[in-house]
């Protein structure tokens, strides 16, 4: 998994970034037990978070939710892959500023998106992972079983991420860290 984090911190031009790569790539995401899962018309506390690689595409309080969730079927891809390589979940995650809650679950369900949507009402995710929040570079990335982060960006952006990607999936397959 190492050449893979040596690949994307190749990339990085910036001392710094590269520098929170390297400390994003050691610590555990955590995914609290407490989100909200926002599917079709229903809204359920808690859930059924499975342990597994989850793709994680996050907005913070400082995305505009309205905005963002017009552009949510664009990630339909990300599923149709999870569907069918049967590696990883998608989780996209919205951790809104306080008051703006009912606004997006009021969004999310008139978009009746095919797939669920996580809300991180309580902020938990968003505090207890402070260089995702803190960076806007890590609001795209694949974690491992354990909650390791171990490919970062968005496999949408471009033809190289998407390639990262799937080699972050087949090295995770190979090591059977997968389920």
């Amino acid at each position: 998994m190492m050449a893979l984090v040596t690949l994307c911190l190749s990339g990085c031009k910036n001392g710094k970034l590269a520098h929170n790569m390297r400390e994003f790539m050691t610590q555990t995401v955590i995914i609290p037990d407490d989100l909200k899962k926002v599917s079709g018309s229903e809204v359920v506390s808690g859930g059924d978070i499975e342990n597994c690689p989850h793709l994680v595409i996050f907005y913070d309080n400082l995305s505009c939710s309205s905005c963002t969730v017009n552009k949510l079927p664009e990630y339909q891809r990300l599923f149709e892959w999870a569907d069918s390589l049967q590696t990883f979940d998608v989780m996209i995650i919205f951790s809104p500023e306080q008051g703006k809650y009912e606004t997006l679950v009021k969004d999310i369900v008139l978009k009746q998106l095919p797939n669920p949507v996580y809300i991180d009402s309580s902020h938990v995710f968003h505090d207890s992972n402070r260089l995702v929040s803190e960076n806007e570079y890590f609001h795209a990335f694949l974690t491992d079983r354990q909650g390791k982060p171990v490919f970062v960006g968005n496999p949408l952006a471009n033809e190289r991420l998407k390639e990262l990607f799937f080699q972050a999936l087949d090295i995770l397959t190979e090591e059977g860290n997968l389920f």
